[in-house]
């Protein structure tokens, strides 16, 4: 992938340390595996690896001269194992600013609102990161802030592609120390100087590429294209149907109106194989929305919208088909379902 070096043999010297990684509390390691990106990460001659061990040795495995590495980790025993490959003087405790550097890795996720800003973007740039800059709606609701920012940000500095990988791509440390499947929604983004046309999006977990125009979102699936529309959906929030909260014996409630409920799933990152196939990522339960009418028993569970009886059935055969439930899968990046995604979505009804 790191193009300009010719692929050496992947030594089991080299992959084994993989296996030996500290098991530090805290400590910031995940597998990426890059050799697997149907992409080319960035051809030139200088890295700056940041946060994420397992691309040093990838490159090195490569062919890339360790002197064309710097690489950072906030951990000292990481550093460590960074400077038993790299000349010494090229290992830090932060990023440095060189700008013959090119930023490319997969720092924490928790730090990536503030890391993404210092990148060097007169160079171009890979970066592995929350796929929620991916497809942050332009709500003003306050979570988003952070995410709306880095996402122009990216594209105001030569957005060119979006590689959308899938749940369970990844393998990292668990809080025993054993290397388990990540479930984790991320995204690789890839910048060009210069670049203002539109974004390509790969697809891995369905095999695609498309193109999204710039601006929009870069979804998972190309048919959430389709029913984007950068609106607030004209649907009003009822509430949320949660044990703590509402009537009788804490387990349902009722309205006086018409309203779409839909299962919430707060602790599970499993599939319902009978609504998508888990490989395109996290739950999506659109299927499952049912119309309650006035007087009947919402089960716990809940989020429910306010909807007008003329509309209701609409709406639920629009909800109950592939089509939409694989464009809300397009855009799902939390294992919490998310109302603003329901609202951002135009059903066409």
């Amino acid at each position: 992938m790191f193009v300009n070096h010719t692929p050496v043999e992947k030594t089991a010297e080299i992959f084994n340390q993989l296996a030996l990684m500290p098991k530090t509390d805290g400590a910031h390691y995940i597998e990426t595996p890059w050799y697997d990106f149907p992409v080319e990460i960035i051809p030139f001659d200088k890295y700056q690896v940041n946060q994420d061990i397992s691309t040093m040795f990838q490159m090195l495995a490569q062919g890339v001269p360790k002197e064309n590495i710097i690489a950072w980790h906030d951990d000292p025993k990481q550093r460590d194992i960074l400077e038993a490959w790299l000349p010494e003087e090229n290992v830090y405790k932060v990023r440095q600013n060189r700008p013959e550097f090119h930023d490319v890795g997969n720092v924490a996720f928790t730090i990536s609102d503030e890391m993404f800003p210092t990148f060097n973007y007169d160079s171009p740039v890979a970066m592995i990161a929350s796929a929620h800059y991916a497809v942050a709606p332009p709500f003003r609701a306050p979570a988003w802030t952070k995410r709306q920012k880095i996402k122009k940000m990216l594209e105001d500095n030569g957005l060119k592609k979006v590689v959308q990988i899938p749940h369970k791509y990844f393998r990292q440390l668990d809080e025993n120390g054993k290397m388990v499947l990540a479930k984790v929604q991320s995204a690789c983004y890839i910048t060009e100087p210069g670049y203002t046309g539109d974004v390509q999006v790969i697809d891995i977990a369905r095999d695609k590429t498309f193109m999204a125009p710039r601006g929009g979102i870069y979804p998972k699936a190309e048919i959430s294209l389709k029913f984007y529309t950068g609106q607030r959906h004209k649907w009003d929030k009822a509430k949320d149907v949660n044990g703590d909260e509402v009537d009788g014996a804490g387990k349902s409630t009722t309205y006086n109106c018409n309203v779409i409920a839909i299962t919430t799933q707060n602790t599970s990152t499993e599939h319902d194989p009978s609504v998508l196939d888990p490989k395109h990522s996290i739950p999506i339960m659109a299927k499952t929305a049912v119309w309650y009418k006035p007087g009947d028993v919402v089960p716990s569970g809940r989020t429910c919208y306010e909807v007008s009886a003329k509309r209701a059935p609409k709406l639920i055969k629009a909800m109950h088909s592939d089509e939409y439930a694989n464009a809300l899968q397009g855009v799902i990046v939390s294992k919490n379902w998310s109302s603003e995604m329901v609202r951002m979505l135009d059903v066409g009804v």
